[in-house]
């Protein structure tokens, strides 16, 4: 089921299966990236209970082993609907006996949307409905329709995780001054570019851009998909709560980077939008 917000110049498509975007068009041109399979068949996932990727695709948890595979699996499950209208949205995730099975614990995972002028504000809000502390991470990857010759403005100094080529953080470069990064074929050969501490990034050709603004979010990533050395046409920028294993982790939930903990009853929320341009 998918469910259209709009305004006068900017229309968003969502789909309640994964609560995803799926389509942007802002005046009249499509800023998402449309899932073809031949490159990626995603469009906008959200990344919940982790992001990224664990290593061996599992974790311990109070002495017992789960498969959990990269960026869990609230983008590959049906959310209710709760609320629609012209220009907002609100979905709902909770556990089932399938989620159970890899995520020991019940939640409520609320995915809002909603069209203000030339901005997508997005909403998350994750309800810890157990007897015990959760622990859990979340975040997003819209991937959009930028080519190489497009420029990533950062304009600050941050911390890059370096995957160099695996899933997992190998390394981590302490204060990097980055401006501008024109995207090539070269700039994602190492995998994703993962940096920490940005409030504000975008994304930008010579003729349109986009920009996520995602204060206190602890990490961002960068990505697009390598085929025969060539970048995939489309870029993603992903803030996020949490970021994939490091190396050399024990596999520990309760002390994996980049987790978030939550007493019981505890609510956490944040917030990024998308600005069109």
């Amino acid at each position: 089921m998918n469910i259209t917000l709009k305004n006068k110049t900017l229309e968003v498509e969502i789909d309640a299966f994964g609560a995803e975007l799926k389509s942007i068009q802002y005046n009249d041109i499509e800023y998402l990236w449309q899932g073809d399979p031949e490159y990626w068949k995603r469009n906008s996932p959200v990344l919940f209970p982790i992001v990224g990727r664990l290593l061996d695709d599992e974790y311990i948890y109070e002495d017992k082993t789960y498969k959990l595979t990269q960026h869990g699996f609230a983008r590959d499950m049906q959310f209710e609907l709760l609320e629609s209208s012209d220009n907002k949205v609100l979905f709902l995730l909770r556990e089932n006996e399938t989620s159970l099975q890899r995520y020991p614990f019940t939640f409520n995972l609320f995915i809002g949307y909603e069209v203000i002028d030339n901005r997508i504000v997005v909403t998350w809000k994750v309800e810890n409905t157990n007897d015990k502390e959760m622990y859990f991470q979340i975040g997003a990857h819209p991937a959009f329709n930028f080519l190489n010759g497009s420029y990533i403005d950062i304009n600050k100094v941050t911390n890059q995780y370096l995957l160099e080529g695996t899933p997992y953080v190998q390394d981590i470069t302490a204060n990097i001054k980055y401006d501008s990064i024109e995207i090539d074929n070269t700039t994602f050969t190492k995998d994703a570019i993962v940096v920490d501490n940005i409030d504000y990034i975008t994304l930008r050709d010579d003729t349109k851009s986009v920009s996520i603004h995602c204060n206190n979010f602890p990490f961002l990533g960068l990505w697009t998909k390598l085929i025969d050395n060539e970048n995939a046409p489309f870029i993603c920028l992903e803030p996020w709560h949490g970021i994939a294993d490091f190396s050399f982790h024990d596999k520990q939930l309760v002390t994996k980077k980049g987790i978030n903990i939550l007493q019981k009853g505890e609510i956490f929320n944040a917030t990024y939008y998308i600005e069109l341009k």
